[in-house]
């Protein structure tokens, strides 16, 4: 059980390898995301259903499952982000391409006088601002907020929460299921 987060991290890895090759970007993308959520909970329902097993009728205490259903789920985390640290900082160019078509996406519906006199009218901070202007400041946010750096942050924080409400959510279940299935009294 101690190295099956890094396994599944590694299986997370070639998963997402493959679903780069046979779906789009975006596509893609949510299946990391949905894949990473997937294996987060089935390693902590491991977790707590081989703690119980050896234990047999020793009951631990609500805090000591949730410490090892996060210790299991960290090293994960851990194995996960470094892989998409791998992933999205070597193996693959998907963060350049996100980035070129959100710029030449926005260049292209603000040469439109409309969309320009839009914009300028739903952001009233914006609306001293040339096209010029504009096409440069949503160039600057595009490259500092969709970047490496960012995906790697933004995993590890989003990777973090998910397991502690699935480590939350699997014991307060397991533990309600465990004593009303069971004889043991007094958790």
């Amino acid at each position: 059980m101690n190295k099956l987060p890094w396994i599944m991290a590694g299986m997370w890895l070639a998963a997402r390898l493959i679903a780069a090759q046979f779906m789009t970007i975006e596509n893609a993308k949510n299946f990391g995301v949905l894949s990473n959520v997937l294996l987060i909970l089935i390693l902590i329902f491991l977790t707590v259903f081989f703690k119980h097993k050896t234990l047999g009728h020793k009951l631990p205490t609500f805090l000591e499952d949730l410490k090892d259903c996060m210790k299991s789920a960290m090293k994960y985390v851990l194995g996960a982000v470094a892989a998409i640290a791998l992933f999205y900082g070597v193996l693959s160019d998907d963060v350049q391409k996100i980035r070129e078509t959100r710029i030449n996406t926005f260049n292209t519906e603000i040469q439109d006088e409309a969309n320009f006199n839009k914009i300028r009218t739903e952001h009233p901070e914006l609306k001293d601002m040339t096209r010029e202007q504009l096409i440069q400041t949503n160039t600057e946010n595009v490259e500092r907020y969709v970047s490496v750096h960012m995906q790697i942050i933004g995993s590890l924080l989003a990777l973090t929460f998910v397991s502690f409400a699935y480590a939350l959510l699997a014991v307060l279940l397991w533990r309600g299921f465990m004593l009303r299935n069971s004889n043991i009294k007094g958790a």
